[in-house]
Parts: structure tokens; sequence; C-alpha cells
């Protein structure tokens, strides 16, 4: 299934942003910085084509090899992939590309924070749904291995992220892979 998420759920704290980019302090109105700052969160907002793709699924049917030993328990299971769409990874390469390192940098950093926002705001959602559940867990912590993503991936039948073969690094770079068992 496909999750289609508001244009709020990709919105970060501006505190987070700032400390995702090291900025420390607080910018004042006419701060040149802060002109920049607010221009890229903005331009972040224009460039994303956030989904989530996902299934919930009893615990039976997903590979023991995506079930990691915190889900001890879980009967039921929601795995999800989420995504910015590759525009944002472009537009960092293309500021790096022209020596613009402190906009590639704020909108690096942005977009980590707005796919976080992005899976926050999701969990809520599954939550509300399906009750008590599990931490929200991803690949490459923990007993799982990130190297899994590629037959997560394929287990879900994701269209628009793809895995390396070995590492298990996504594309496009602002996407995860989630999990999160229920009991219920």
């Amino acid at each position: 299934m496909e999750y289609i998420p508001q244009k709020i759920d990709l919105m970060p704290l501006k505190k987070h942003y700032l400390n995702r980019a090291r900025i420390t302090g607080q910018l004042e109105s006419d701060d040149p910085l802060r002109r920049i700052v607010d221009a890229i969160y903005k331009e972040g907002l224009t460039l994303v084509n956030p989904a989530i793709y996902f299934e919930t699924l009893d615990i039976s049917a997903v590979p023991q090899t995506f079930i990691p030993g915190k889900f001890a328990g879980a009967k039921r299971i929601t795995l999800f992939a989420s995504t910015l769409g590759l525009a944002v990874d472009d537009r960092i390469q293309d500021y790096m590309s022209r020596n613009m390192v402190l906009d590639s940098q704020l909108l690096d950093a942005w977009s980590s924070e707005s796919l976080e926002a992005l899976n926050d705001a999701f969990d809520t959602v599954l939550r509300n749904e399906n009750g008590e559940g599990t931490i929200r867990f991803s690949p490459g912590y923990g007993d799982i291995a990130v190297n899994i993503n590629r037959s997560f991936l394929e287990f879900l039948n994701v269209p628009c992220i793809n895995a390396h073969s070995e590492t298990g690094i996504l594309t496009p770079v602002k996407s995860t892979t989630c999990m999160i068992g229920w009991y219920a």
C-alpha cells in the first residue's frame, strides 16, 4: 500500500534543522545566514516528492531475517519504506558541483530532518490505528544488518527506492526502511 503524506508531515522543527546543520544560538531576523536558512527550508518543501510504501502483516508472514529480537511477543508487523524522492538528492549534488557548500549542507540537514518528521508522522498514524507496539526500528541497528534493505524493498514491492546489492545503501539517499511490531 502507498501512503501519501500532507505537507505538514514534512516540515521539521526549525531547531532540529538548525541543530542538524550545526548552527547554534538564535539567528536574528537581519542576519544574512537566517535568510539563507529560511530560503533553503522553503526550497526543500518545493523539491520533495514524498511517498511511503507499507504493509501490515501477521509476523509469521514476514521473513525471519527482517524481524529484530526486540520484536519478541509481537503478533503483527508493519514494514515501511519512505522517501523524499530524487529531486532533493539532485539539488544537493548540484549545489556541491557549483561549490555552494553552505546551501548543500543546509539542504542536506533540512532533508534529513524532513525525512525524520515524515517517519514520525507516519509512526503516529500507525500507532493510532494499531495500538501498543514496539519502537520504530530500521535495518542497520541492533541485530538486523543494513544489507537486508534490498530484500526488504523487494518484499514490499517498492518502485521508487533502490538498495545497493552488497551494502544496502538506499537511493534516493533521503529514504529509509522501517518496521514496527504490534502486540495485538
